[in-house]
């Protein structure tokens, strides 16, 4: 790899691994925000090679020490993987070609796969929300709570987790902890907006289930779908009734709403859970469609309305996250 584009992958990079005349040398940098200008830099280089890390601080040094151990020529830099995922040279630069699509771009990747997609925007703790909205909603946090817990415990060691009772039994026995907490803790729950802080008594000596790291997380997911729960009871005593597709009832998106399969009210969707409650119109894929998604110059354009997300019979293709502007492939997921 040529110095210009190393130089350039480190300033961006979790790491690099070179190969040196006495093995691998792995460079991890250490990145900062220049404030005034809002500006990413490098301030050094964590350079570990042989069994030994070392600072390395500035693009010099660090070419002259690599030139040392033989990894640099003075043109060529034998790199031989990038990032924490050991990518390859090749594997690094599909990635990086995928992070830069346009929107064109995309809609030529999967409109020969897609049959639907579908938008986000929030739901507005203001507005007044329906029993049966609200029952759904907490239904499906309650059940992805319960699924992220159970995948994270599953990486505890089997002997550990043989010497517990089974997951659900376990799941169950915490969230009838959090209401007893709750009952104590009302007042401390109100001030915080709905927020129990009941993951932090995983540190207590004094529980039940602490013994693994791993059940931090079951803790932490009853807490956050009973923040949900309470969020969408404040709701329901809004008096501000709002139309599910205000979003879409306008001239301008009149073909989202022509097109429109279906609404879910939820607190999570492709690509994140949040204790904000959200709507996710799933709209057909058809010319209109295609016509009004090409206004957008990317993924990250939308204003309102975001998070694009692709499907072909009800399967995730694509998931984009506008706000923290990365999208995501997921065919092979799927």
């Amino acid at each position: 790899m040529k110095e210009t584009e190393f130089l350039k992958i480190l300033n961006g990079a979790t790491e690099i691994t070179v190969n040196g005349k006495n093995g691998d040398i792995v460079i991890e940098p250490a990145i900062a925000i220049n404030l005034p200008q809002n500006k990413i830099i490098r301030l050094y280089d964590d350079v570990t090679y042989s069994g030994e890390t070392k600072k390395i601080k500035g693009d010099k040094k660090l070419l002259k020490f690599l030139k040392e151990e033989e990894a640099y020529d003075g043109e060529e830099i034998a790199v031989k993987t990038i990032g924490s995922e050991n990518l390859t040279i090749e594997q690094f630069e599909n990635r990086q070609a995928f992070d830069s699509l346009d929107m064109e771009g995309i809609l030529g990747k999967y409109l020969p796969l897609a049959d639907s997609f579908s938008l986000t925007c929030p739901y507005g703790s203001e507005n007044n929300i329906s029993e049966e909205l609200a029952e759904d909603a907490l239904k499906k946090i309650k059940a992805h709570c319960y699924r992220t817990a159970e995948e994270q415990f599953l990486f505890a060691p089997e002997e550990e987790r043989a010497k517990l009772p089974p997951f659900k039994k376990i799941y169950a026995d915490i969230e009838e902890m959090y209401k007893n907490y709750c009952l104590r803790n009302s007042a401390l729950i109100e001030a915080n907006g709905g927020y129990a802080c009941f993951s932090d008594v995983f540190s207590g000596e004094k529980e039940k289930y602490n013994s693994l790291s791993e059940l931090w997380h079951a803790y932490n997911e009853i807490d956050f779908a009973g923040t949900c729960e309470w969020m969408l009871e404040k709701m329901k005593k809004q008096e501000n009734v709002r139309p599910l597709t205000e979003e879409i009832d306008g001239e301008e998106n009149k073909v989202l709403k022509d097109n429109l399969i279906r609404t879910e009210v939820t607190f999570v969707w492709h690509c994140t859970a949040s204790s904000a409650l959200s709507k996710v119109f799933y709209i057909k894929l058809n010319e209109d469609t295609v016509r009004w998604l090409k206004k957008f110059k990317s993924d990250y354009d939308f204003e309102l309305l975001e998070d694009l997300a692709f499907y072909k019979k009800g399967k995730l293709l694509f998931s984009s996250c506008t706000h923290e502007k990365f999208h995501s492939d997921c065919t092979e997921k799927n």
